[in-house]
């Protein structure tokens, strides 16, 4: 599997730093399953796959007595000629406390959402690697 550059989305609610981190959160993912590689190098025994990553939605919203964060993901899946094989999406919302709620922490409760969304759209993602 080869990872291309994930992208941040187009909202303010997105950062390249984001974007970033949706690539490590990712890559963390496909190398923790032992049927997926992301480091061989090109082998004609391999099914090869090309898998594009993007934060479709990133927001947050008071809700009763909490602040949600809420990620959406979009991951799409190649071959190696760049023909759509596949798309996946994961969602996720972290909730914190409004009375403890800082804007300083929205930052953590951003990567918490992202990474919680890419572990959402992973296992769909490798259902379709390993048929």
């Amino acid at each position: 599997v080869s990872l291309k550059a994930a992208q941040g989305g187009s909202n303010k609610e997105t950062s390249p730093i984001l974007g970033k981190l949706l690539g490590q959160f990712l890559r963390k993912e496909l190398d923790e399953n032992p049927d997926i590689t992301t480091l061989a190098p090109p082998d004609k025994h391999l099914k090869q796959f090309v898998i594009d990553g993007a934060i479709r939605r990133m927001s947050r919203e008071s809700n009763g007595p909490y602040v949600e964060t809420s990620c959406e993901v979009k991951l799409t899946v190649s071959d190696s000629d760049g023909r759509i094989l596949s798309i996946v999406t994961g969602a996720a919302t972290v909730q914190t406390g409004r009375a403890y709620y800082k804007a300083s922490m929205s930052p953590e409760l951003q990567a918490q959402a992202l990474e919680n969304a890419i572990k959402g759209a992973n296992q769909n993602l490798v259902t379709f690697l390993n048929r």
